[in-house]
C-alpha cells in the first residue's frame, strides 16, 4: 500500500452510492500495512463514531491474538474450542440450576457465532438501559438456554459481552489495557472510547 493506492481507494468511497443513489454514510477509512499506516476523515469528521455492531470484529481480533500469544507461549492455550466455563465459573451467582448442563459445554466459538443456545435476543441496548451492569454476566448465565450450544443461531449481543467477560478473566488484566497495547496503538488508534 503507497498514498496513491489509498488516495484512489478513498476516491471510490467518495464516488460510490448507496442503493438509494445517496453517498455512502463513511466516517472513517483506515488502511495498516506492515510498518504504513494510511487514514482519512471523511468530510473533516472529528467526533468519534458509534460503531455498534463493529465492535464484535473487535472482539474477534482480539480473540485472535490471544490466540497468537497463547501459540507463542505466553498465555495457556486459548481457542474457539476453549471451554468457557472454567475460566467464568467463579464470577456468577448461577440460580437457574437448568442451565449448567448447557454452560458447561459453552466454547468460545459458541460466543463468536451467536449459537449459545438461547431462543431469545439478549442484551440489546433498550433491554438492559435500566439494568446495572454489575448484573449482566448473572442475567445472561441465568437466561434460560433451551438448545445445545452450537445448535440453534440468533444474533444477540450475549456472546459477544460474554466473549469480553471471558478474555479479561482468562487474561488476568483489564481488557481495555490489553486491546490497547495489543491492538489499538499497533494501529495508531489513539481516540476512542470504550
Amino acid at each position: 500500500m503507497n498514498q496513491e493506492k489509498f488516495d484512489e481507494i478513498v476516491k471510490r468511497f467518495k464516488e460510490t452510492k448507496d442503493n438509494k443513489g445517496n453517498n455512502l454514510n463513511m466516517h472513517y477509512l483506515l488502511i495498516k500495512d506492515d510498518e504504513n499506516c494510511f487514514v482519512h476523515r471523511f468530510n473533516n469528521r472529528t467526533e468519534k463514531s458509534d460503531i455498534r455492531s463493529i465492535s464484535k470484529t473487535v472482539m474477534t481480533l482480539l480473540v485472535g491474538i490471544v490466540n497468537r500469544l497463547s501459540k507463542e507461549g505466553k498465555y495457556p492455550k486459548f481457542d474457539d474450542e476453549t471451554y468457557i466455563y472454567p475460566i467464568i465459573k467463579d464470577i456468577f451467582n448461577l440460580t437457574n440450576g437448568e442451565n449448567i448442563k448447557y454452560i458447561e459445554k459453552l466454547q468460545v466459538k459458541h460466543l463468536m457465532t451467536h449459537t449459545m443456545g438461547y431462543d431469545k435476543i439478549l442484551m440489546m441496548r433498550d433491554d438492559i438501559k435500566d439494568m446495572d451492569p454489575d448484573d449482566y454476566v448473572d442475567f445472561i448465565m441465568n437466561s434460560p438456554i433451551v438448545y445445545e450450544p452450537g445448535e440453534y443461531y440468533l444474533y444477540s449481543n450475549a456472546g459477544f459481552y460474554m466473549l469480553s467477560v471471558v478474555l479479561q478473566e482468562f487474561l488476568g488484566e483489564d481488557l481495555l489495557e490489553f486491546a490497547d497495547r495489543e491492538l489499538f496503538r499497533p494501529l495508531d488508534i489513539e481516540d476512542y472510547q470504550w
